[in-house]
């Protein structure tokens, strides 16, 4: 994430999210394709600009490549850090 993308993230209210070796996981009977799962995971993996969702704590929206995707990170236990893609969407 460049400087100036940061910069605009935090005066819009986003956060930086950042997971190292993040297991992006789909639900069982998701149909999203495999693709949307391996590029949230490469987005995470160097920084990503997110909006935290107000009612559920650990869920997120983000905007990657003209598509939003809505995940949740399950808190942290061990080393693995697992988020599921519950949503991804085409941005209008």
């Amino acid at each position: 994430m460049t400087p100036a993308a940061l910069e605009e993230s935090v005066s819009t209210g986003q956060q930086r999210l950042e997971i190292p070796g993040a297991c992006v996981q789909l639900p069982k009977g998701e149909t999203l394709p495999p693709q949307a799962a391996l590029t949230l995971r490469r987005e995470l993996e160097s920084g990503l600009a997110v909006d935290p969702d107000a009612r559920r704590p650990n869920f997120y929206e983000a905007s990657i490549e003209g598509h939003r995707y809505y995940f949740w990170v399950l808190p942290q236990k061990g080393r693995s850090r697992k988020v599921f893609l519950l949503a991804c969407w085409q941005q209008r």
